[in-house]
């Protein structure tokens, strides 16, 4: 109940960020598809053996009240989050990261990088300016392969889905 009521708030304050007509039944499917994949990666992640321990968690919270303490307040009371619903979202999404960087491979090639240079080029203003792309295309690269594992995880999690026997209960 508190992971659904978390992920639930989270999807509402994205939505009317977003300008979204806040339709109530999109959410609640959406919050339980969320759910579904939370568990389905965190059980295939379990099988692997990949874990994270108390203790990275904690000191993955200390570096975040380290970079911005106010920003961190300020997250969890925009989405009326508890410190403890905090760190069970979290926990879940450092397995999430993990298992993607530890089972799912994503290659980028340096000519990709370029192209995608050349593709965000063509869409700056012309008052505004680009770095070089020596400057940015290790960002650039870091951008390309975090969104392939992406979609190579949602691929996953649907192959998941397949075979998984999934009860909903709301």
């Amino acid at each position: 109940g508190s992971a659904y009521n978390t992920i639930y708030a989270n999807l509402k304050v994205q939505s009317t960020q977003m300008g979204d007509e806040f339709d109530t039944e999109e959410v609640k499917e959406a919050t339980l598809e969320s759910l579904i994949d939370q568990e389905l990666v965190r059980q295939e992640a379990e099988s692997e053996g990949i874990e994270v321990s108390d203790e990275e968690l904690d000191e993955e919270i200390s570096m975040i009240k380290e970079q911005n303490e106010e920003g961190y307040e300020t997250l969890l009371e925009q989405f009326q989050m508890t410190e403890d619903a905090f760190k069970d979202q979290l926990r879940i999404d450092l397995i999430r990261m993990e298992y993607a960087d530890k089972k799912l491979d994503v290659d980028i090639s340096d000519d990709d990088v370029k192209k995608k240079y050349d593709e965000l080029k063509g869409e700056v203003e012309e008052e505004e300016e680009l770095p070089e792309f020596d400057e940015v295309k290790d960002q650039i690269k870091q951008s390309m392969e975090q969104e392939e594992l992406t979609l190579a995880l949602d691929e996953k999690v649907e192959k998941l889905k397949e075979t998984a026997k999934i009860e909903r209960k709301i």
